[in-house]
């Protein structure tokens, strides 16, 4: 049984990439006519995590002990992908409307916000010249209405106003990451054979482009009639009647390379690292 370690929570990185490799096979044709066509060899899903953190003791520590536990990649690594279909969070159409809405609102809320500083500005400097003029034509201070000053010869003192202050506020940027009634899984209507490329599934989600997991493996939908769905790579072993269909896929899979990597850190501490991994087909073994 091979070891299957999980990645540390503590470590969110900052950029996923999640693709599939296909390596196919060349058409061959010998000058007796024969000929070999071109075919798929294998396919894999690849995964690519950059911009991991290792900030904090936490994090280091983290970082070295999967380093540690991954033993040059010979165990497995579980990796819980952070929302790859853009069901939730910042990743979502709706997210993303929001902000496009809200740039263009602060753009003319800045605008406007201008315009009134503009104007108190310009009131600001229209006093300051009445008061120059002023100290011009009444050097000693400015008299009563009749003409007349104080009894030491000098009037009232010259004041300028106070300079307008450029507020430094915008509105508050609101911490808007809508959840929404995604389902987290569904489950096939029929059994799956070995090869399918097509599957049953009791959903009403809209899947075509998106991740999926079933019996841990992770598959992408390129076509959706309904609730059949067709997927690819094509299904890696037989799957029972009313299997779950996981739609935020764990991933497991063997890392490239040969560690975490700490080339980018400074001083052994701050930084942050990438590593990539290639799904597992031992398992079907």
């Amino acid at each position: 049984m091979v070891e299957i370690v999980d990645w540390p929570e503590v470590l969110q990185p900052e950029d996923v990439s999640l693709w599939q490799e296909t390596k196919t096979r060349q058409r061959v044709e010998a000058t007796t006519g024969l000929s070999k066509p071109a075919g798929i060899v294998s396919v894999q899903t690849k995964l690519s995590m950059s911009g991991i953190p290792q900030h904090t003791v936490e994090q280091v520590r983290a970082a070295r002990a999967l380093t540690a536990n991954m033993k040059g990649g010979a165990t497995l690594v579980r990796i819980k992908l952070p929302d790859p279909n853009g069901a939730r969070g910042k990743n979502t159409d709706e997210y993303q409307r929001y902000r496009i809405a809200y740039e263009r609102g602060l753009k003319e809320w800045r605008a406007e916000w201008n315009r009134r500083h503009l104007e108190v500005y310009n009131e600001y400097v229209r006093v300051c010249g009445v008061v120059d003029r002023q100290i011009v034509q009444y050097p000693f201070g400015l008299p009563f209405d009749d003409g007349t000053y104080f009894d030491d010869g000098y009037g009232f003192a010259h004041e300028y106003p106070d300079a307008p202050k450029r507020s430094e506020t915008e509105p508050d940027i609101k911490d808007f990451v809508p959840e929404f009634s995604v389902p987290k899984f569904e489950v096939l209507l029929s059994t799956a054979g070995r090869g399918d490329t097509a599957l049953h599934i009791d959903t009403s989600t809209e899947l075509i482009g998106c991740f999926i997991e079933l019996d841990g493996f992770v598959y992408m939908v390129g076509e959706q009639d309904g609730q059949t769905v067709g997927v690819w790579p094509p299904v890696r072993r037989a799957v029972a009647n009313s299997a779950p269909v996981i739609l935020e896929p764990e991933f497991i899979g063997f890392m490239d390379g040969k560690g975490i990597g700490t080339e980018a850190l400074k001083l052994g501490r701050i930084g942050s690292t990438s590593i990539s991994f290639t799904e597992d087909l031992s398992r079907l073994m």
